[in-house]
């Protein structure tokens, strides 16, 4: 469970625990505390890390309701035309899914500097060309907003500005 999805849950009444959205590290501070459970996870329709089948694994009492969906959407004309410019383009990507996405649909020539969550998502671009693709120093919101600001500058020395 990401921080955005915590919060929801506390004010539903539920006493969560994130991880900032890193499964591994949710999983391993479950399995540490010693908790039995039972446990509801909540998440998207598309989820990586298996976090209630792992607690299950071992040994924990696990539900998990999938609470959200995120559905693909197609570049926008106006994404389009900016991506075909000539100018540097700030690109964050949240998730693999979204990346490969992005990848299969990008036809663009303009600069791309790329944030991720995560090298899982920096690895989903597969080949797509990047003036430089910088990782998240963490799986959160603030820190994307962290990488893509050090993008911009990274933008902006390119443009000699």
């Amino acid at each position: 469970m990401g921080d955005a999805t915590a919060k929801i849950a506390r004010q539903a009444g539920f006493r969560p625990q994130s991880a900032a959205g890193d499964a591994d590290t949710l999983v391993q501070s479950i399995l540490q505390s010693g908790a039995r459970g039972p446990f509801v996870h909540l998440r998207g329709e598309h989820a990586r890390g298996n976090v209630a089948g792992r607690l299950r694994d071992a040994g924990r009492e696990v539900r998990e309701d999938v609470i959200y969906a995120q559905e693909l959407r197609g570049l926008t004309a106006e994404a389009q035309a900016v991506l075909g410019g000539e100018l540097p383009v700030i690109v964050p990507l949240f998730s693999p899914r979204t990346a490969a996405q992005f990848d299969a649909v990008h036809k663009g020539g303009a600069p791309l500097f790329v944030a991720t969550m995560s090298t899982a998502i920096a690895e989903a671009l597969g080949k797509l060309h990047t003036m430089e693709t910088m990782i998240a120093r963490r799986p959160n919101a603030p820190s994307m907003i962290d990488a893509a600001e050090r993008l911009f500058d990274a933008a902006q020395r390119l443009e000699g500005v």
